[in-house]
């Protein structure tokens, strides 16, 4: 037996059981409305995240979990912070871009002053060759 042949088996396998699996749900229909679970969840007092397992360790009976909101005063000096810190970003930004303009100005000096070395060099060639 081929080994495609194997394949081609497990292939029409799964085929006619998609197919099969399509047709249940032509026939008997689906309701896929989600009105029922938001009805039920609507209670956000009582609301579990199943992550926050993972995240948190667990608690002791009679123990819970307390959200902290962070005060004016905190909001305020977060804020200070931040707007702190895109001046520092906005003045690097410009010194890079300063920085950036002089190494091009550099490149091209360099450039020229190496071809004036290298017009130096066959001149003192050439005068060297005539004495």
């Amino acid at each position: 037996m081929r080994k495609g042949n194997k394949r081609d088996t497990k292939f029409l396998i799964f085929q006619s059981l998609y197919i099969i699996a399509i047709a249940i749900l032509f026939f008997k229909g689906t309701d896929l409305s989600l009105t029922e679970v938001i009805e039920k969840t609507s209670d956000t007092t009582n609301f579990y995240d199943p992550k926050i397992d993972t995240l948190l360790p667990k608690l002791t009976d009679g123990s819970v979990y307390v959200k902290v909101k962070p005060g004016e005063n905190e909001i305020d000096r977060l804020r200070k912070e931040i707007d702190s810190l895109s001046v520092i970003i906005n003045s690097l930004k410009a010194e890079n871009n300063n920085l950036k303009s002089q190494n091009a100005t550099l490149r091209s000096t360099n450039s020229r002053l190496e071809s004036e070395v290298a017009r130096l060099k066959t001149e003192l060639r050439i005068c060297l060759g005539n004495q």
